[in-house]
């Protein structure tokens, strides 16, 4: 299992990865059907990630992403000191302790203030 960062040129693979795991669980913020496919916003997304203004990973196993974490800051000013935390896992790879486990110690050493990116 490999943790990375996306590249802008993989945006169709991330939407296809949130769009399956919103038809494969109840506890997405989506219900199936509803995620439309925005590709320059999820574009935008990584592009965002990538600079560090916000932290995106993927997991991803024999060249199939299963698994990603998304941590988006609040953007008014009243609520930058919040982030918007979204962790989604294929259901074949749930309950097996090790599809986002690893990654989440990283988001424990993020430091958005300063623009501390945990994987450079």
């Amino acid at each position: 299992m490999e943790y990375r960062k996306l590249s802008v040129d993989e945006a169709e693979q991330f939407w296809s990865l949130m769009n399956q795991v919103d038809y494969e669980t109840k506890y997405m913020l989506y219900e199936p059907g509803e995620r439309t496919k925005n590709l320059p916003e999820i574009e935008s997304l990584i592009r965002d990630s990538v600079q560090g203004e916000n932290f995106l990973l993927v997991a991803e196993t024999d060249n199939k992403l299963i698994g990603y974490i998304s941590v988006q800051k609040g953007r008014l000013n009243r609520i930058a000191h919040s982030a918007y935390i979204v962790v989604g896992i294929l259901t074949d790879y749930c309950g097996k302790g090790d599809a986002m486990g690893s990654c989440t110690g990283n988001i424990s050493k993020m430091d958005t203030r300063h623009g501390t990116d945990p994987l450079s």
